[in-house]
């Protein structure tokens, strides 16, 4: 990510999603792994002030799979689609381990 600081307003938490892993066919079809089709992890890089205190920096969340909006920033290219802006209601999950 650039050096922009992006600072959520109200209802809104910027999170970073996980890499999704990959398997290549024998004929070198990229097929995404048949649990992200759905979901997504997450972690939260930013909180807007009106969210839940349950939820803090760091924390790794579920999301649906086309949650938010995806964020782009100078250099990363269109491909980069991990950075994304949701509303507190599109987390579906708190992970904890």
């Amino acid at each position: 990510m650039s050096d922009l600081k992006i600072i959520p307003q109200g209802l809104r938490l910027l999170i970073k999603l996980n890499k999704v892993e990959e398997m290549k066919t024998k004929g070198g079809v990229i097929l995404p792994d048949s649990h992200s089709e759905e979901s997504r992890l997450g972690t939260i890089i930013a909180i807007g002030d009106e969210v839940d205190k349950k939820f803090k920096l760091g924390d790794q969340i579920l999301v649906a799979f086309f949650s938010g909006t995806v964020l782009h920033f100078p250099g990363e290219g269109m491909t980069n689609d991990t950075i994304r802006m949701i509303t507190e209601s599109e987390i579906m999950a708190k992970v904890e381990e």
